[in-house]
């Protein structure tokens, strides 16, 4: 983006949106959430930097885990009787239910989402069951043969079957995006997807592990399914029912699994160890295609089940120590490790000044460096775009965009060009040279802490204008002198350009429309409005809007209903003294008077029910009622109230309406619901002697 300041034709070029960083290359780099360019990033599961591994408490063996919000672990013991809760942060295990009374019993498998306990059990005639986190009520159920309505599985085509479908779950995994569940059936080796309801909605996979061993399944944040085949020690990848793809795992006895947001593949092992040997098992990780990226180095040990959260922390069990391993996912620089230098490149597109043999002025640079990091800016000229790569003449900006080409080849051929040489860390820096029309960067982040510089916008200012202009001829007529006094001069230009465009573009900040924030607010000061600091700009950009217009009738009681109604948003009532005089009797008088008084120069602003509800609203319209009145008047505010109260500031049509039963509640001989009252049901599942819904949100069994 080119652009001018209107002092002398200087003009600027600003890199500091997506699509202009882009135009250039990052190599090891990352665009910023807020904008900007940082080096690169990778995720990593390390020992927890707040939970301690949990311990499990002694009783009957557990079968299976899983964890919820907060976070909360969920055990489940042999036989299915019992379900223990662990308050992760508080350290604590707590007996949760019994399921002798719940109807679903022998669960051998668990899962968890949103509220949500989903249990298995591997036989009975109820296999599957879904059991409120809040209430401990079983919500639904889903048989050995069809679905929650009755209605049998369907088969791998989507077509229903008449056939009973005997199944058993082998391991169940929740999609946190979709909400499915997917059940791992073990005796017929397939798998069955239902949604959070518990029908079905397909089965798969029957083809495809026919002659597998599957024993456990993951969901990736993209929706791809996963399921390990122990017996040839494989993983397969499915995604809407149709296998995509499949690898092999290198272990001797691969278990658990899961798939992170990355799309990256944990296994863990579950190998024994002879006595006195080494630990040598390890969580692996696997690409998306299979493609190993070596172990976790957080975690030694055997994993017999991992399990992903919705916050992204993995889990890992390990049976031999009774123990689940919380391990924590944080991002780290990407490339190097402990005491490492890592850095990243960008080399920007062309930047164009429009003029041939251009003398660029300088480079200012929005970024922030912390300890340990550093920023390296070198430039180059030229006056077209075409220069030798690798031994042929290529446009650099062809060569830039080409998709073809590995970025890390493009920086090795990029970095071997005619660079000027590195400023470290500029803020504002002088561009030395003969220049030309075109200008590319080169600009190297460096970090050997945990830390990033972060670059948030990159202007480049021509033709060169230097504060050197303003001194008499003879300081310029030797080359070395001149160089030498333009260099320092800059120092001085760096400190005062920026206080004159801020003077020369002050005038920006007097419009309502142009600013935000504290500077909107600072704009409402110096007009002595009286608002709400909670206000929303756009309603204080309005008021601001209409000030000139107030002002000319502030005072009068239209210039006091327009603000009531500008901050409001409705208009209120304003009962005025000398408007009481209709009276028709003494008692009618009487109430006016207790009222609203009977000073001549007294009024009174009456608010619709809702309008400035809450009492700081209504603080903020006193506010503006003193601010606004003559300065001889008092005045009083009165809240309308939703209800009828005789002798009081009850006005009809205003707070108070008068109905009459409709024609279909007469002939039905049924009531009317008055105006004020809500019915509501935001529970998730029936209360016993409680709220519940027969059908909905209850089963009965």
């Amino acid at each position: 983006m080119t652009a001018s300041d209107n002092r002398e034709d200087e003009r600027y070029i600003v890199l500091n949106r997506p699509d202009m960083w882009r135009r250039g290359l990052m190599a090891g780099l990352r665009e910023l959430p807020e904008g900007g360019l940082a080096l690169s990033e990778k995720p990593v599961y390390a020992a927890h930097s707040v939970y301690a591994p949990i311990k499990l408490p002694p009783g009957e063996e557990p079968v299976d885990f899983a964890v919820g919000l907060g976070p909360t672990l969920y055990l489940l013991r042999e036989g299915g009787r019992r379900l223990d809760l662990y308050d992760v942060a508080a350290g604590r295990w707590f007996d949760m239910l019994d399921f002798v009374v719940s109807g679903l019993q022998g669960a051998t498998r668990l899962a968890y989402r949103d509220g949500m306990l989903y249990l298995a059990a591997g036989t009975g005639e109820r296999r599957l069951g879904a059991i409120s986190e809040l209430t401990g009520q079983l919500v639904w159920t889903a048989d050995a043969s069809g679905d929650r309505t009755g209605r049998p599985w369907p088969h791998a085509s989507g077509e229903a079957s008449n056939e009973p479908l005997d199944w058993r779950a082998g391991a169940m995994a929740v999609d946190w995006r979709e909400g499915s569940l997917y059940v791992l059936d073990r005796l017929q080796r397939r798998m069955l997807q239902l949604d959070a309801t518990g029908r079905a909605v397909r089965v798969f996979g029957r083809e495809e592990l026919d002659d597998a061993q599957p024993s456990a399944i993951a969901v990736s944040a993209a929706g791809d399914v996963y399921v390990l085949d122990g017996l040839h020690r494989r993983v397969h990848r499915f995604r809407e029912g149709l296998e995509k793809g499949r690898f092999g795992i290198p272990l001797a006895a691969p278990a658990g699994l899961a798939a992170d947001a990355d799309g990256v593949v944990y296994v863990g092992e579950s190998r024994p160890l002879s006595d006195g040997a080494e630990e040598d098992r390890y969580i692996h990780r696997y690409g998306t295609l299979g493609e190993p990226l070596g172990p976790l180095p957080g975690y030694r040990g055997p994993a017999h089940k991992l399990f992903i959260g919705e916050s992204g922390d993995l889990y890992a069990w390990n049976r031999e120590q009774s123990a689940i391993v919380p391990l924590q996912r944080r991002s780290v620089l990407a490339g190097g490790g402990s005491g490492q230098l890592i850095e990243g490149y960008y080399f920007s597109a062309a930047l164009d000044s429009t003029e041939a043999a251009m003398r660029w002025h300088k480079l200012v640079l929005d970024a922030s460096v912390p300890d340990n990091a550093q920023l390296e800016v070198s430039w180059l000229y030229g006056e077209h775009k075409r220069l030798e790569l690798q031994g042929a003449v290529r446009d650099l900006d062809a060569y830039l965009a080409d998709s073809s080409i590995d970025p890390s080849v493009k920086a090795i051929a990029l970095n071997a060009l005619d660079w000027s040489e590195a400023r470290l860390n500029p803020r504002d820096m002088l561009l030395s040279g003969i220049g030309g029309r075109y200008i590319w960067l080169r600009i190297r982040f460096i970090a050997s802490g945990d830390r990033s510089p972060e670059l948030r916008s990159v202007t480049a200012w021509c033709p060169r204008q230097s504060y050197l202009r303003y001194m008499p001829a003879v300081y310029s007529e030797d080359q070395n002198g001149r160089d030498f006094l333009e260099r320092y001069l800059s120092l001085f230009e760096t400190f005062l350009s920026a206080s004159e465009r801020t003077i020369d573009r002050i005038a920006r900040w007097f419009d309502a429309d142009a600013v935000s924030g504290e500077y909107l607010r600072w704009l409402a000061g110096w007009l002595h409005v009286a608002y709400d600091e909670n206000w929303p700009e756009e309603k204080l950009r309005r008021l601001l809007g209409e000030i000139p217009a107030l002002y000319r009738i502030r005072g009068t009681r239209e210039g006091l209903l327009r603000i009531i109604e500008l901050y409001t948003g409705e208009r209120p009532f304003i009962v005025e003294t000398f408007q009481l005089r209709c009276a028709a009797s003494a008692e009618v008088r009487e109430t006016f008077v207790r009222l609203f008084g009977e000073d001549p120069y007294r009024f009174t602003v009456l608010l619709k029910t809702g309008q400035a509800g809450e009492e700081s609203e209504r603080r903020t319209v006193r506010r503006l009622i003193e601010d606004d009145k003559p300065a001889h008047t008092a005045a009083s505010l009165v809240p309308l109230q939703p209800w009828i109260y005789l002798d009081r500031h009850t006005y009809l049509g205003v707070n108070t309406y008068l109905s009459r039963p409709s024609s279909a509640m007469e002939e039905t001989g049924g009531a009317v619901i008055g105006q004020d009252t809500l019915l509501t049901d935001d529970g998730k599942s029936g209360f016993v002697q409680g709220k519940s819904s027969v059908g909905l949100d209850t089963v009965l069994i």
